[in-house]
């Protein structure tokens, strides 16, 4: 399935990989920087560079590297759909949804009403069109 902004949802096996690869660049991260600064592990509430968090799971990649995170920190932010992760980044990732269900529900509404929607939310708006070439449909979003 295709998302708004060019965004495409991993499989279960992309979520998994997606989660190993977060956890090799924090240790990675963690060693290239470390020895400037033992306290690393502490900052950024457990954010390491601004882009890895062992508890942020990404469940879609945009073509330009961008990704959609499911974050599971305890607390209040537990569930929030985040987006950010390009390299280069000087900030961590903002919140585009407060769950899944209210992701979905978005979706939903835009594709069955035909109505905008905005990803990431600072984002011009766009709105699906469905588009055919043979016996093929899609979602085409403008």
């Amino acid at each position: 399935m295709i998302l708004p902004a060019g965004f495409i949802l991993s499989a279960a096996e992309g979520v998994r990989a997606g989660q190993r690869t977060m956890e090799e660049a924090i240790a990675e991260w963690v060693d290239e920087n470390e020895s400037e600064d033992p306290d690393l592990r502490d900052i950024y509430d457990g954010v390491y560079g601004y882009l890895f968090h062992v508890r942020w799971v990404p469940i879609a990649t945009d073509i330009t590297g961008g990704k959609l995170i499911l974050d599971h920190r305890e607390g209040d932010r537990f569930g929030n759909v985040l987006y950010g992760l390009h390299a280069g980044d000087t900030e961590g990732p903002v919140k585009v949804w407060e769950s899944l269900s209210h992701m979905f529900r978005d979706l939903l509404v835009a594709l069955s009403e035909g109505t905008e929607i905005r990803l990431p939310s600072y984002a011009d708006p766009v709105t699906p069109h469905l588009t055919s070439t043979g016996s093929d449909v899609f979602v085409r979003w403008e």
